[in-house]
Formats: structure tokens, sequence, C-alpha cells
């Protein structure tokens, strides 16, 4: 999801509050779907957000 990563880095740039929220609303439709597929999604944001942080810092 990448909620609370900066948005220069791909992510929304909004806080934990907010991604606290997304997850409520997510668990409301299916929750199934709110905890595993958004723990899968922010893993995926934090490595993307790794690899362009050390690609900036190099640039």
């Amino acid at each position: 999801m990448g909620v609370v990563f900066p948005a220069e880095y791909g992510g929304a740039g909004l806080g934990y509050v907010e991604f606290a929220l997304i997850l409520e609303e997510l668990a409301r439709v299916d929750a199934s779907v709110a905890l595993p597929g958004t723990k899968s999604k922010s893993a995926n944001s934090l490595h993307r957000w790794r690899e362009a942080k050390s690609s900036a810092a190099g640039a």
C-alpha cells in the first residue's frame, strides 16, 4: 500500500492513523483481505522505498 511512505518514494505520504483507518475499512468489507493483503503490500512498499532511498543517496 505504501500509505506511510513519502510521495517522492512512491507512497501516499499519510500517517499511521490514516493507515489504520484504511485497514479498518478493508476489514469491514472482507477481514480475510485486510491484514494479509496489507502486510504483503507494506513489505513490498518498504522494499521499494529502501531501493529508492539508496538509489537517491548514490546519485
